[in-house]
């Protein structure tokens, strides 16, 4: 039964996952650090790239890989078979400005816990501390960590002596995701910066790992025509619209895939890219169209 178009249209819209070499090298790291076992010194690591290059992507599919469960334990007081919820890893958004309180309620949202706002940030803290071990968090993931340089000086210590703090009593490892002015956020507390591995993802090269990406999206887009994306014309005009930033070539290709199908032309070319007339955030300029 053929797939109308709708179908097919909602078909490209879904975020389904694109794999390739960094990817695999990233979720690899963070599995790893899922297996440490706890210390004094946990291992930590920053994930650093452009925006919308696939660090929250990635972050999120490795939460997604290890998601709640339930664990029978015996209760203390009267050595009964409790269940408890165990969450191994949990993943939160940097507050806007680096705010003590605005990162115990992210912490306690995750964690489906109930808080009073008018609660004192001390109290706040004990009750993050004592929830991450009973739910026997491993990962803690803060995005959108470059969000800390928003703060003054001073403000930044604290904030990532908080962290540290955290880090050393629930002996949680912590993953860091931003751009790449987030080493620069790391390096007010020289004691928890050298603990993080540092790994970039960088901007896409024009080259063979390029148009490999570029023929795994092909064979998910539901288009009844070959496009050839690899070919030297169309994928260096499609490197050209992204600036190599992932995001931007699955933006770039979701919308001529649709393009394609309501003009019924099935399949993408050059001049399909030019109909959709887009500019990049990237562009300092309007890029030519060939």
């Amino acid at each position: 039964m053929k797939v109308n178009n709708n179908e097919r249209i909602d078909q490209v819209l879904k975020n389904g996952w694109i794999n390739y070499p960094k990817a695999g090298q990233i979720l690899k790291a963070l599995e790893m650090l899922l297996r440490f076992h706890k210390s004094d010194r946990m291992q930590n690591l920053l994930i650093m790239g452009e925006s919308n290059n696939g660090k929250t992507t990635l972050a999120r599919r490795f939460v997604n890989a290890h998601p709640p469960y339930l664990e029978t334990v015996d209760f203390e007081e009267n050595n009964l078979p409790i269940e408890i919820v165990v969450r191994p890893v949990i993943m939160i958004q940097c507050p806007h400005i680096p705010h003590e309180k605005s990162l115990y309620y992210s912490i306690l949202d995750q964690l489906n816990l109930p808080f009073r706002k008018t609660t004192k940030a001390e109290y706040l803290k004990q009750m993050v501390i004592n929830a991450m071990k009973d739910m026997k968090v491993k990962i803690l993931i803060l995005d959108e960590i470059h969000h800390i340089l928003s703060g003054s000086a001073a403000k930044q210590r604290e904030f990532l002596n908080l962290i540290k703090y955290i880090s050393n009593e629930v002996q949680v490892s912590i993953v860091a995701l931003g751009t790449n002015e987030a080493s620069f956020a790391l390096k007010a507390e020289r004691q928890l910066d050298t603990r993080f591995d540092k790994i970039v993802i960088p901007k896409w090269n024009y080259d063979d790992d390029f148009l490999r990406l570029l023929a795994t999206i092909e064979k998910i887009l539901p288009l009844e025509k070959q496009s050839d994306l690899i070919d030297y014309r169309l994928s260096l005009k499609i490197y050209q619209m992204s600036h190599g930033i992932l995001g931007e070539v699955l933006k770039i290709l979701k919308m001529a895939a649709i393009e394609s199908i309501e003009s019924g032309e099935e399949k993408i070319t050059s001049k399909t890219l030019v109909a959709l007339n887009y500019q990049s955030p990237f562009d300092n300029s309007i890029i030519t169209a060939y």
